[in-house]
């Protein structure tokens, strides 16, 4: 029965005690899912703002986002300061051999010190394969000390920096 039927029974003095809208009205929500009257949410942000705790949800994935991203962009674990001078480790490797840069900045302020530097070659296993120990003096100017490793399958330098009794260790992965 369509609705012009309807409103002609009801004008001859039919009475209809059964509405479909007012069914309709009170119909639980899954029915309307079920039928696809309601739509459901889709999208992740969507359903993460709608459910309960959504939005704290979504404050930690962002809050976890920029403490990794900060620590990409300021962590470098192949620089430090040693004794008040900023030091860096750089390895490459070229042919068959690994060459290691020590770079002590210059610092104005800093007195002379004798700089002891231990250099070791770490392999894929995590096992020091070679070490080499430099000594020099600093005089506040900037200081390089250089070294070469034979290429053993070497995946990272590590060096122990001794500057006036204050230690530091600083490591860098091998450029290939």
């Amino acid at each position: 029965m369509n609705d012009d039927e309807r409103k002609r029974l009801e004008e001859q003095g039919v009475v209809f005690y059964y509405s479909r809208e007012e069914r309709l009205k009170r119909m639980p929500e899954n029915a309307k899912l079920y039928n696809g009257e309601l739509l459901r949410k889709r999208g992740f942000l969507r359903v993460l703002l709608d459910s309960p705790g959504g939005k704290y949800m979504i404050f930690v994935i962002i809050l976890l986002i920029g403490i990794i991203v900060s620590l990409s962009v300021f962590y470098k674990s192949n620089e430090n300061t040693v004794g008040g001078i900023a030091a860096s480790v750089k390895a490459f490797a070229f042919e068959d051999k690994i060459y290691v840069n020590l770079k002590l900045d210059k610092n104005i302020d800093s007195e002379k010190a004798a700089v002891t530097a231990e250099i070791k070659a770490v392999n894929n296993d995590d096992i020091v394969v070679e070490t080499k120990t430099l000594k020099e003096s600093y005089t506040g100017e900037e200081l390089v000390l250089r070294t070469t490793f034979s290429d053993f399958e070497i995946k990272k330098i590590e060096a122990s920096i001794i500057i006036n009794g204050d230690e530091k260790t600083i490591s860098t992965v091998i450029e290939r």
